[in-house]
């Protein structure tokens, strides 16, 4: 088992795991996206790879640039498959997602959660993220 920088050649596996979160963009679009990333040293995308399994899990960090506040890293995605959950996967992801961030010398890992994942919230929690703030996503379609 090993945590990795994702390639393009892991598009399809990364796809895959998406369904499991509900979204659903095709492996074109996940490659697409994913080299607009790779190309960012400011973003870094990782998955876990296990030799039996295949691509269990992904993370996506990046820096996050506020005027008001310190750059900071976050976490912009993470998606362990079902049957990998509770093993450690997501835990590695982030410690790795940590490490990235030190070496880029942010101070701080956020990441937003969707309040009706009560799984995905006790997760954080256990591993040492805490509440900062509840907010309201608004969107505007343009």
């Amino acid at each position: 088992m090993t945590v990795r920088l994702a390639m393009q050649s892991d598009s399809e596996a990364i796809s895959a795991l998406n369904v499991e979160l509900g979204y659903e963009p095709s492996e074109q679009l996940v490659a697409t996206r994913l080299d607009r990333l790779q190309h960012d040293p400011e973003h870094a995308v990782y998955v876990f790879e296990d030799s039996m399994c295949g691509i269990v899990g992904w993370l996506h960090v990046h820096a996050t640039h506020r005027i008001e506040s310190e750059t900071f890293a976050e976490i912009g995605g993470l998606v362990v498959a079902a049957a990998s959950r509770r093993v450690g996967v997501g835990t590695q992801l982030v410690t790795t997602a940590a490490e990235w961030s030190a070496s880029m010398n942010y101070g701080k890992l956020r990441v937003r959660c969707n309040a009706l994942r009560a799984e995905a919230l006790a997760f954080y929690t256990a591993i040492g993220f805490t509440p900062s703030k509840q907010q309201q996503i608004l969107d505007r379609l343009l």
